[in-house]
């Protein structure tokens, strides 16, 4: 191979610097650094007291090292993470929501805390109340006394299918919005379509769609619709709709522009991260899985299959499939054999003066496959296109991943990642390697 001259303005200049000629400039030329590449990570197990049969979800207290953890059962942990390096959790205590149904898909799946939670200690639950309803109900934390907290219940926003025969596609994730959006901080659920296809392209019903709502912090709970939801224009949409065409959106976040970033857990095919970087998204569940293939013609003249509704969808930012041999598995030479694929999604990394990844880490999110254990990182631009999706290693069964002012990432593990399967998993550290 023939090597090519780089005559260009930056090596004339380097050359210069040598006294073979001159630059006009009397100025040192630094060279550029080299780019560094994506971010290797590990995700280590920590310990931690009296850990949950199923852990599904949790969340770090403001300004404490405490944080509350779901138990798919119905059971909300208080833990202390420690000091030391590597951390641990203590126990502080507990307390149990009765009212949770738990078979399968089913269980207290996602918690949020209140934008002004230091002050009105408001926390949200997502979880079922039977095998055709879920919904949010919104508690009030007090760590001096666990027993009175099941009292407060006060429901938010409530959910059902009458039709719906398993106990599947439910509260997958919530979370408020990280800044104000028309002076609101209105609060996004992602709710599955519990397994009735026709659900997600119905744009009168929440069943497979992104609610967007502002909690009424009342007495009297119940919501109202956010400002900027697309039934504001179109009567057609619930009022609370702000994108729809999901099938089972397991996990939620935020990009580094606000927008939801969604997991959406598919059937036979596909397992897709979507951006709904604008209302009234359609994502096309259930005429479309994965990017949307327009209907095709044989020889003949005959339709052979595919969608004539792509228009209409926004296809996934990024997606793998279910085969064995999938681009991303075979990535990961930790990935392990799996019938099943369950998608998972964080927030976008937030970086600051306290950053273990060094910069690696700022303007992308985490996502990966429960059941097959990569991990990848992804950075997304405005209109939610991959700008870069990178492998970053092996993390296992995650469920749930949020950042804590330590800087570092936490994440809980399942010991399994479908619902059919139970085990402790653990409460991990997202560190690089």
């Amino acid at each position: 191979m023939s090597k090519t001259t780089d005559l260009t303005p930056k090596t004339l200049c380097l050359v210069c610097l040598f006294g073979i000629t001159a630059c006009g400039s009397d100025d040192p030329v630094q060279p550029e650094p080299e780019p560094e590449g994506p971010p290797k990570l590990t995700a280590e197990a920590l310990a931690a007291e009296s850990w949950p049969a199923y852990p599904t979800d949790f969340q770090f207290l403001p300004g404490t090292r405490e944080l509350l953890v779901l138990d798919k059962a119905g059971k909300v942990l208080h833990y202390e993470l420690s000091e030391a390096d590597p951390p641990a959790l203590s126990l502080l205590g507990k307390f149990d929501v009765p009212e949770v149904h738990a078979p399968l898909d089913c269980g207290l799946i996602s918690i949020a805390l209140d934008p002004d939670f230091t002050s009105n200690h408001y926390f949200y639950l997502g979880y079922c109340t039977s095998g055709t309803a879920s919904g949010v109900y919104r508690y009030e934390f007090d760590d001096q006394d666990y027993v009175v907290i099941p009292d407060t219940r006060t429901e938010v926003l409530s959910v059902e299918d009458p039709m719906a025969t398993r106990p599947w596609h439910n509260v997958g994730w919530m979370g408020f919005a990280p800044q104000p959006e028309h002076n609101q901080r209105p609060l996004y659920v992602l709710f599955g379509d519990k397994v009735r296809d026709e659900n997600a392209q119905d744009t009168s019903s929440l069943l497979g769609a992104v609610a967007r709502i502002v909690p009424d912090t009342s007495d009297s709970g119940g919501y109202a619709a956010a400002t900027g939801n697309p039934g504001e224009t179109n009567e057609a949409v619930h009022a609370a709709s702000y994108a729809w065409g999901l099938r089972s959106p397991w996990r939620g976040g935020f990009d580094q522009f606000g927008h939801v970033v969604i997991g959406d857990v598919g059937l036979f095919d596909f397992e897709e991260v979507n951006v709904v970087d604008t209302a009234g998204r359609n994502f096309g569940w259930a005429d479309a899985e994965g990017p949307c293939v327009p209907i095709s013609k044989d020889s003949e003249g005959e339709e052979t299959g595919g969608s004539p509704r792509c228009d209409e969808f926004k296809d996934p930012t990024t997606y793998f499939t279910h085969e064995s041999g999938d681009r991303f598995v075979k990535q990961d030479p930790d990935a392990t054999s799996a019938l099943h694929r369950v998608v998972w999604v964080s927030s976008t990394y937030v970086g600051g003066e306290r950053d273990p990844y060094d910069g690696a880490m700022d303007d992308r999110l985490l996502f990966g496959d429960s059941c097959t254990g990569f991990a990848r990182t992804l950075e997304v631009d405005a209109a939610g296109t991959a700008v870069s999706d990178e492998a970053a290693g092996h993390f296992g069964a995650i469920s749930s991943v949020r950042q804590f002012s330590d800087g570092y990432l936490y994440a809980l593990r399942m010991a399994a990642c479908t619902s059919e399967e139970e085990g402790a998993g653990a409460f991990v550290r997202v560190a690089p390697q």
